[in-house]
C-alpha cells in the first residue's frame, strides 16, 4: 500500500476517468485542510462520493424510466435526497439517500482512516448476502444508507456543489438506449439554482430557507438562476412560518412535541409540563416536510 497514493475500485461497467480522480483528490484535500482549520472531524465523518447514472432503459424487466429515475437504477438504489450544506466556505450537497455508486476513489490517508475507524479492508463482504457483496464493497461499507444494509463506516456522502457533473460516473449498462446526459445537466442546474430533483421550482420561501442554512450557496444560486433565466431570489421577502405562536408541532419521524413561541419551536420536556399548559394531543400538527420544520429555530425547553 505504501507504493501508491490513490486507490480506485470500480465495477467493470463503470467509466471512471483521470479527471474524476484529479477532482476527487482536490476536494478531499480541501475537506482535510478545512477540518484541521475549523477543528472539526469533517474528514472522519464525511467523504466526497459520486453519483452514477446510465442511459434510459425501456426493457420490461426494469419498466419505463421517467426524467428522474436514471438516478435510481435498481432496488438497491434509494430515492434521491439532497441537502445544501457548507463545509468551510465551499458549497456541497449532502446525499442522504441514493448512495450506491459502484465505484470509489480513496487517497492513502483515507484508506488508513477507514481501516482504523471501521476495519474497512477486512469488513468488506462480511455477513453480506453474496448477491449484494459488490454493492457493499463499493458503497454500503463506506456511506450511510436507508436500506438496512450493514454500514461499518457510515460516513456522510458529499458532492461538490460547484462541480456536480464532475462527480457523476457513467454506468455502461445498455448502450442501445437513449442517452440521459441531458437529464444529468438538468439535475445539476436544479441543485445549483437552489432546487432539488423532486422540487424543480420551489417557492421563494424555500430558497430563502436553504440560503439561511447554507449561506455559502448564495453566489452559485444567484449565478445559476441568472444564467438560465430563472426568477431571482427575493431576499427582502420574510421567511414564511406557516404555524402561528401557540401551535403544537412535531416532526413526522419523532415523538417530541414542540410549541411555537415567538416564532421558535420550544420542546415540551414531559407530560407534566404539557398538562400544566392545558395542551391537547389532538391539536398537535404533524409536519412531514423537513424544510418547513427546520424554519423554526429551536428555543429553550418549555417549563
Amino acid at each position: 500500500m505504501d507504493k501508491y497514493d490513490v486507490f480506485v475500485y470500480q465495477e467493470d461497467d463503470m467509466i471512471i476517468t483521470p479527471s474524476h480522480i484529479a477532482a476527487y483528490v482536490d476536494e478531499s484535500h480541501y475537506l482535510h485542510e478545512t477540518s484541521v482549520k475549523i477543528n472539526l472531524p469533517v474528514d472522519s465523518t464525511k467523504m466526497v462520493g459520486f453519483i452514477r447514472y446510465r442511459k434510459k432503459m425501456n426493457r420490461v424487466a426494469h419498466g419505463p424510466f421517467d426524467s428522474l429515475s436514471f438516478l435510481q437504477e435498481d432496488g438497491l438504489v434509494e430515492a434521491a435526497s439532497y441537502h445544501h450544506v457548507c463545509i468551510g466556505d465551499r458549497p456541497y450537497v449532502e446525499v442522504q439517500r441514493n448512495t450506491h455508486q459502484a465505484v470509489w476513489v480513496l487517497t492513502k490517508w483515507q484508506l488508513v482512516l477507514l481501516q482504523n475507524k471501521c476495519n474497512f479492508l477486512q469488513e468488506a463482504g462480511r455477513g453480506v448476502r453474496p448477491i449484494i457483496i459488490r454493492e457493499f464493497m463499493s458503497t454500503f461499507s463506506i456511506f450511510k444508507n436507508h436500506l438496512g444494509a450493514p454500514c461499518p463506516c457510515c460516513l456522510d456522502k458529499l458532492l461538490p456543489g460547484h462541480d456536480l457533473l464532475g462527480f457523476t460516473v457513467y454506468h455502461v449498462y445498455d448502450v442501445s438506449s437513449r442517452s440521459s446526459d441531458e437529464n444529468m445537466f438538468q439535475w445539476a442546474v436544479n441543485i445549483q439554482s437552489g432546487s432539488i430533483t423532486s422540487d424543480e421550482n420551489p417557492p421563494n420561501s424555500k430558497l430563502l430557507h436553504r440560503l439561511k442554512k447554507a449561506p455559502c450557496w448564495k453566489k452559485l444560486f444567484t449565478e445559476t438562476r441568472a444564467k438560465h433565466n430563472m426568477i431571482a431570489i427575493n431576499e427582502t421577502e420574510p421567511l414564511e412560518l406557516p404555524f402561528p405562536d401557540g401551535t403544537l408541532i412535531r416532526f413526522v419521524s419523532s415523538k417530541q412535541v414542540f410549541v411555537v413561541d415567538n416564532s421558535m419551536k420550544r420542546a415540551i420536556p414531559n407530560r407534566q409540563v404539557f398538562d400544566s399548559h392545558g395542551f391537547d394531543f389532538d391539536n398537535v400538527k404533524v409536519i412531514a416536510d423537513e424544510e418547513t420544520y427546520d424554519r423554526y429555530e429551536t428555543g429553550p425547553d418549555l417549563s
